[in-house]
């Protein structure tokens, strides 16, 4: 008896393929679905570093801008982010002087979701930008991201971006104010 069933399991191998596939296709569902996750966080990393630069950008061309023209060039970066929700987006923007001593310090500062910073405070900025008596244009953007699988990366991330620019028209970005 033990013999002949012995032999019945060790001939019978038509369900060894179903097996092994019942046993690989989680495994290959699994990555295949956190490739997809990670490959949408990285998309929008690279579409809010995209848009932080484009509102770096924007802003440089200006001679002289107003809370009008930086509230459109919000819109417009924060279109970037299409096919993502633009609604968890943070955005600022800010003008920078390095005075006479070298210290990078805020001229002005707008934000979308944020206050800007205080003018006069002094900024921190990479050591190869500064050069005295010379602007800056800083624009920061941050992205509440929850992933549409939340799967391999559940829970919220945020991402965040910082974009250095020098201003194309003058040596600095002035802000006009109303009169």
């Amino acid at each position: 008896m033990w013999r002949s069933l012995r032999r019945l399991l060790t001939s019978a191998e038509g369900g060894v393929a179903a097996l092994e596939f019942a046993l690989v296709a989680p495994v290959l569902v699994i990555l295949y679905l956190g490739t997809i996750e990670v490959s949408l966080a990285l998309m929008a990393n690279r579409k809010l570093s995209l848009s932080a630069a484009a509102t770096a950008e924007l802003t440089s061309y200006s001679e002289t801008i107003d809370a009008a023209t930086v509230a459109n060039i919000f819109a417009a970066s924060s279109a970037m982010l299409e096919p993502f929700d633009a609604m968890s987006l943070t955005q600022r923007v800010t003008a920078i002087i390095v005075d006479d001593d070298g210290t990078p310090r805020v001229d002005w500062s707008v934000g979308a979701g944020i206050e800007g910073l205080v003018a006069g405070s002094p900024v921190a900025v990479p050591a190869n930008l500064m050069i005295a008596n010379e602007g800056l244009v800083m624009a920061e953007a941050w992205l509440d991201y929850t992933s549409p699988l939340a799967f391999a990366m559940p829970g919220l991330r945020q991402f965040s971006d910082r974009h250095f620019i020098y201003p194309r028209v003058n040596d600095r970005v002035l802000w006009e104010t109303p009169s």
